[in-house]
């Protein structure tokens, strides 16, 4: 990885900035990271930011929980911090635009001057007050926004700071695993039991094709309940195992891709809360 790429910042003008949602501009901590030529050598790959980006608009709970190295992290990401305040207005002026249309369920308590103000009803009625560049005349428009029906949640983080609880432990368990060579990757049995429940069900669909048996069906929805389950850790690393959970998840009709960008991006940051669509998902039962 190269220190070059590493510091090269794309928006360098508040014009160049034509959206917030649909950039690679992450805020984390209310602070402004350009990530857009950093996300080419991204150890994750550069598609996990995009799927972040899809998903969420403050990225401060994924940045702390997505990153083991967490001080390796933190360091690399002060070379990508956008300090122009003429740039992080136009950015913060985006977000109030763009975020209750885009992200209606994670509306964040902000005292930036571009959100909504004054509450009524059930809905949310807004001015907002945001600067259009046009040839480098600075220019403001008005604009309304009625949002009826939406439901509050609290989606601003704070990063773990030293001496916290969560901090230590995960420096901690870091630590452990460098010093005991503690490999990341499944075990050698955990991959055969894989591979065997996956040609137990290849072999017990083509003979249900042929036999039509009852005890084949119960089994196969065995093998299809052991293999759901290795989907699932399968999709927490998209980057080494992806094309495991083809097999494991897409074969029995779900699609991976999308089970993976909802679980990783929104699950794990909003568990079993409002903007969580997993806990939408699972009404009645839980």
């Amino acid at each position: 990885m190269e220190n070059s790429k590493l510091k090269d910042i794309t928006f360098t003008d508040a014009s160049d900035v034509h959206s917030f949602v649909d950039s690679l501009i992450f805020r984390i901590e209310g602070k402004y990271y350009d990530l857009t030529n950093f996300s080419k050598v991204h150890p994750g790959g550069r598609n996990i930011l995009v799927w972040a980006k899809r998903k969420a608009w403050d990225h401060t709970q994924m940045f702390s929980t997505h990153h083991v190295n967490y001080r390796r992290a933190t360091a690399i990401m002060t070379r990508f911090e956008l300090k122009d305040e003429r740039i992080i207005e136009r950015i913060q002026a985006l977000e109030a635009l763009e975020v209750p249309q885009r992200f209606p369920y994670q509306l964040p308590h902000s005292s930036s001057k571009h959100y909504p103000v004054a509450l009524k009803g059930s809905g949310i009625e807004a001015r907002y007050d945001y600067p259009v560049y046009h040839n480098g005349d600075d220019k403001r428009y008005t604009s309304e926004w009625s949002i009826d029906d939406l439901r509050m949640a609290d989606c601003t983080f704070e990063l773990p700071q030293k001496g916290s609880f969560y901090y230590e432990l995960r420096d901690e368990v870091y630590k452990h695993f460098k010093q005991h060579n503690i490999d990341y990757y499944p075990t050698t049995f955990y991959m055969s039991f894989w591979w065997a429940t996956a040609i137990a069900l290849l072999a017990s669909q083509a003979l249900q094709y042929y036999f039509r048996s009852y005890l084949l069906a119960v089994f196969t929805g065995l093998c299809y309940l052991v293999l759901g389950g290795y989907g699932h850790q399968f999709i927490h690393n998209p980057v080494k195992f992806r094309h495991y959970a083809y097999l494991s998840l897409d074969w029995m009709g779900l699609y991976s891709y999308t089970y993976m960008m909802d679980h990783i991006a929104v699950h794990h940051i909003y568990t079993n809360t409002i903007p969580d669509n997993h806990f939408a998902g699972t009404d009645p039962f839980l």
